[in-house]
């Protein structure tokens, strides 16, 4: 059973408040594994099953992972956007995403998680300002 069906069958009394989450737009961390469609070579989100990135997240929709907050929601397709148009050192090694959000609509804190160690830094540093730009 759920969680409240194991409290009220308590044979002692519990004196237990709880708030329900709303059923979408909870989620104020995510990470997601980054992977290359293998048609087109789009990147994807990817979440974790077991261990390993197995499954796709829809790169249509209004909201790509609906339990996520609405700011990561916002970001989601825009930074891959942004990745998949700049290129070069932005997307080459580009492993996983992760994103933490604040209760504060529109603030975002985005981790970008490479495989190896980046060969240019500098010229990293330059197509994220160009993508932070726009």
């Amino acid at each position: 059973g759920n969680f409240e069906d194991l409290l009220l069958h308590k044979k002692e009394p519990v004196a237990v408040a709880w708030c329900e989450s709303p059923p979408e737009h909870f989620r104020l961390r995510c990470r997601f594994a980054i992977t290359q469609d293998g048609d087109s070579g789009r990147l994807r989100y990817t979440l974790y099953d077991k261990g390993s990135p197995s499954v796709k997240l829809p790169t249509e929709g209004a909201a790509p992972y609906p339990i996520a907050s609405k700011q990561i929601n916002a970001l989601m397709p825009l930074l891959l956007e942004a990745v998949e148009r700049l290129g070069g050192e932005l997307r080459a090694g580009l492993k996983a995403v992760h994103f933490l959000a604040t209760l504060c609509e529109g603030d975002v804190v985005c981790t970008l998680v490479y495989e190896r160690p980046l060969a240019s830094p500098e010229a990293w540093l330059e197509a994220a300002a160009q993508g932070r730009a726009r």
